[in-house]
Formats: structure tokens, C-alpha cells, sequence
């Protein structure tokens, strides 16, 4: 649990530190309990990128299904 939390910690500082000449709409697909972590970080993501993020729950085989079918 320490290391996805950690994993999730370092995805969210590198997009953080990316800089960009305008913003994009993101899709950040989760699952399970990481939803709650996620939508309690992205208002001060938002705030500070100008990035908007769209959040979409479900299980992980099914996001794995969708990951795969792209």
C-alpha cells in the first residue's frame, strides 16, 4: 500500500512539474480507494496547472480492458 501511494505521489508531482504553454483537458482513470486521494489532490492541481481533469472509477480488470483496447 506505501508503495502506490508513493507511486501515485510521484505521478502527480511529475505532471506537477511539467510546464506547458496552455492547458489540456486530462482523463485520470482509478481504482478503488484511490479514487478519494485523488479527487481531495486535483483542485490544488487544477488551481496551479490551469489543467482540468476528469476522473473515471472502476475496477481494475476493467480498466485494464480499456487500457488495453486503445
Amino acid at each position: 500500500m506505501r508503495f502506490k501511494v508513493l507511486l501515485l505521489a510521484s505521478t502527480v508531482a511529475a505532471v506537477l512539474c511539467t510546464t506547458a504553454s496552455r492547458a489540456v483537458e486530462l482523463k485520470l482513470l482509478t481504482a478503488g480507494a484511490f479514487k478519494s486521494t485523488v479527487l481531495a489532490l486535483l483542485p490544488e492541481y487544477e488551481r496551479t496547472s490551469g489543467n482540468k481533469v476528469s476522473v473515471e472509477n472502476d475496477t481494475v480488470g476493467a480498466l485494464m480492458k480499456r487500457i488495453k483496447e486503445i
